[in-house]
């Protein structure tokens, strides 16, 4: 089956730099060795490591067509729909689901909505966080095996969510268009 995901009922600040921020806050000094031991191991992996160097070979029809394709569903999620935060934009949040609904749809499949209820504190910006509970769905759509290979299973899933006030092309824009593309 293929699944998108919908909202996250752990959110990431950050990524892994909020992780080193949070190891750096203990009183002591280990957390802050291994931060430092950590960000050293990264600046050795950038500076040694070697990078693709060649010629790219040009794009065939198809792969420039898929480039076009994937580009559109990016700028559709960032630009026309925006904000989709369950927080401070959950109108966007809707119509980015009925977007891939659509989507799906038109590639022969049957979506259907996993809705569950998010609990916890949810920040509202300038003043701090408040206790809430709200409804959000995934999006499920599923692709039966073919040639003997119906028992297997691939689950492939990105989130539609963006963090507060962000178009969310890059997080997670270009996940859910890449969902889309191989959905068809």
């Amino acid at each position: 089956p293929i699944i998108l995901r919908g909202q996250c009922t752990t959110v990431w600040r950050g990524g892994i730099l909020m992780s080193l921020e949070s190891l750096a806050r203990y009183k002591s000094g280990v957390g802050k060795i291994i931060a430092c031991m950590f960000l050293l191991g990264c600046l050795f992996a950038y500076l040694r490591l070697p990078s693709y160097a060649g010629k790219l070979e040009p794009l065939t029809d198809a792969q420039r067509q898929l480039s076009n394709r994937l580009r559109g569903h990016v700028s559709e999620l960032s630009s026309v729909i925006g904000a989709r935060s369950l927080t401070k934009s959950p109108g966007g949040l809707e119509r980015a689901a009925c977007y891939i609904e659509e989507k799906f749809s038109a590639a022969g499949l049957k979506p259907t909505r996993q809705s569950f209820a998010v609990s916890g504190y949810l920040n509202d910006g300038l003043f701090g966080a408040s206790h809430a509970t709200q409804s959000t769905a995934n999006i499920v759509a599923e692709i039966t095996g073919a040639d003997g290979k119906a028992s297997e299973v691939v689950i492939v899933g990105a989130h539609y969510d963006a963090v507060q006030d962000c178009p969310g092309a890059n997080d997670n824009g270009t996940g859910v268009a890449a969902l889309i593309e191989m959905a068809k």
